[in-house]
Order: structure tokens, then C-alpha cells, then sequence
């Protein structure tokens, strides 16, 4: 044999545990999205001012009473993202209710033969919510930042929560 046993061994097991560099920036990238930090909390929230806030303009929001959509601020999520980044994939689980506070975002799919297919493009002031309702939500499309974007991401969950123990939203 051209190269030994122990040594073939050796280079599966390695390269068996290495991952691409995309790969494992994509998956980092999905873990800071969940992340809380101090900044991020709406006690510092750089978008909230004379009292609005980001979901005032989402008619998702705007039937949840004034203490349901405190409750539902106390866990948003503040990010931003540079122009190019890949905020959701198409088949991704629903995890969060995205509200667009600054930027531009293309909604697109992708065809059998790997084709593009654009949409819709969000501005400031849009969400993503689609198939929020349903029992196992995963995103149809794929979303990407044209522009550098600022966005607060709402927990799908703590969404549900809350409106399932709201009387008046059943």
C-alpha cells in the first residue's frame, strides 16, 4: 500500500472533525443570534423614542395589549448586520420575528436547478413573520441584508406565550 494503516486512520479521523470555514462562521453567526447581552435589552434600546417603539408600526403587534408587548420587549434582540449576510435560510426553523429598523432585505428562493427567484425586498419599518402560526414554522425562502441592516429580533416562543394566556387574543 501507498500509505500505512495508521496514517490513512490518522487522516479520516482528522479530516472526518474538520469542518469547512463557512460552515462553522454560518454556525456562529446562528449562535450570536440567540445571545444576550446587557446592550441588547430595551432598557438601552437605540430605537425606542417619545415612547414608540420598533413593533408600533407591525399590525402583528398592534392588537397586544400595552403589558403583553412590554412583556414581549423585555427579551428583543438587537442586531446589526453588514450588507451580504445571510439572516435566515430557506427550511431554517422559525425562531424569531424579525423587524427591519434601517436597511434593505431581499426575501428570495432558490429553484430545483440552483436559479434565484427574488421575492419581495423589506425596508425600515417591515417583518418577517410568515408561517409564524403554524405547528412546525420553517422559513420558505431565504433573507439577505442588500444593505447593511439594524434589526430586533422577538422570540417566536415568548411571542406565542404570550398570546395563548391573553383572553382577549384567542
Amino acid at each position: 500500500p501507498c500509505v500505512s494503516k495508521e496514517l490513512f486512520c490518522a487522516i479520516k479521523s482528522e479530516l472526518s472533525t474538520r469542518q469547512t470555514p463557512v460552515y462553522d462562521e454560518a454556525r456562529k453567526e446562528r449562535h450570536r443570534m440567540e445571545e444576550v447581552t446587557e446592550k441588547d435589552r430595551p432598557g438601552n434600546c437605540p430605537y425606542r423614542q417619545d415612547n414608540t417603539s420598533c413593533m408600533d408600526k407591525i399590525r402583528l403587534f398592534r392588537g397586544l395589549p400595552e403589558k403583553s408587548r412590554e412583556k414581549l420587549m423585555a427579551g428583543v434582540l438587537h442586531r446589526s448586520y453588514e450588507a451580504g449576510h445571510v439572516l435566515i435560510e430557506e427550511e431554517e426553523k422559525v425562531r424569531f420575528i424579525v423587524v427591519i429598523r434601517k436597511g434593505r432585505v431581499k426575501i428570495c428562493r432558490s429553484d430545483a436547478g440552483g436559479e434565484e427567484h427574488i421575492l419581495d425586498i423589506l425596508h425600515d419599518g417591515q417583518a418577517i413573520w410568515h408561517d409564524l402560526f403554524l405547528k412546525e414554522p420553517v422559513y420558505h425562502y431565504s433573507a439577505i441584508c442588500l444593505t447593511d441592516a439594524e434589526c430586533c429580533l422577538f422570540s417566536r416562543e415568548e411571542f406565542m406565550r404570550i398570546i395563548t394566556g391573553e383572553p382577549e387574543m384567542a
